[in-house]
């Protein structure tokens, strides 16, 4: 026979079996119901990170548009800064050419003056002497800025400058402002002396050729990584090159294998260009 004790012991034992059962079940459902939170939860991040990113993607927009603003009215600015002193300097230099004296007793750089060179008024729709224009663009795979500076009357304004570079309007590429292309004669013909062989032979290299010049790619401030970047004359493009532009503020290039002159626009523009290649932003 089973006491009443030994059933009572059965009957609360399968009770505790039970509550510990019921207990268990509600455990599990906690943690289900914890799981899935915590999915919605990293779900939520993910969206909030991807939103980020794309915010931090406009705003580097922004702030490329706002310097490429600001250059644009600087390069305006520039270009009528320019385009006054380089109607004062030929007015000075004509009345000097009249006045000057036959002394040779020290070389000097002098324009070469053609007085059969027959006079040409520029009609009112012909843009200044320099323009420049900056555009998204991609190269090898890479995001970058390409940006073309048409050089107005090159022959004319090389062969008036006597050697000395012509330079560009400012312009900006990503973070980078304050850059610049300038176009000189190579080192051997960067002087004119004052004789009538030189001033023709300079003469008819800048406006005949072959002209094998210096392209330089100016920069106000190092960027923070190595800059890797193409050049271009007309269709001719040359690269990549790379520079840290830590030892100086310029980097050059000779000739680029071309006679520059060759494909001069029939309006006697030059168009050079570089194509910048923008730094790849970290997720």
């Amino acid at each position: 026979m089973v006491s009443t004790k030994e059933v009572e012991a059965v009957q609360q034992h399968a009770c505790s079996m039970v509550a510990v059962q019921h207990a268990a079940h509600h455990a599990v459902q906690h943690a289900v119901q914890h799981d899935a939170f915590v999915h919605s939860l990293q779900a939520h991040i993910v969206a909030i990170t991807q939103q980020m990113y794309a915010l931090q993607m406009q705003n580097e927009q922004l702030r490329y548009e706002n310097s490429c603003l600001k250059s644009v009215v600087a390069e305006h600015q520039h270009n009528l800064s320019e385009l006054s002193s380089d109607l004062e300097s030929q007015e000075q230099l004509s009345q000097m050419s009249l006045s000057d004296d036959e002394s040779e007793s020290e070389p000097e750089i002098v324009e070469v003056i053609d007085d059969n060179l027959e006079k040409v008024d520029l009609p009112p729709c012909i843009p200044p002497c320099e323009t420049i224009t900056t555009c998204a663009s991609s190269v090898a795979g890479k995001a970058s800025v390409k940006v073309q500076w048409r050089v107005h009357l090159f022959s004319e304004r090389m062969n008036r400058g006597r050697g000395r570079p012509l330079v560009s309007p400012a312009f900006c590429a990503g973070d980078l402002a304050g850059l610049r292309l300038s176009v000189a004669p190579d080192l051997r013909n960067s002087k004119v002396l004052k004789n009538e062989r030189s001033l023709q032979a300079f003469k008819k290299l800048v406006t005949t050729g072959p002209f094998s010049g210096r392209l330089t790619l100016k920069t106000e401030d190092a960027p923070q990584t190595e800059m890797e970047y193409y050049v271009s004359i007309n269709n001719h493009t040359e690269g990549p090159f790379t520079n840290d532009f830590s030892e100086q503020c310029s980097a050059t290039h000779d000739g680029l294998g071309i006679d520059w002159l060759q494909d001069k626009n029939e309006d006697g523009s030059l168009l050079v260009g570089v194509e910048i290649v923008l730094p790849v932003l970290k997720k």
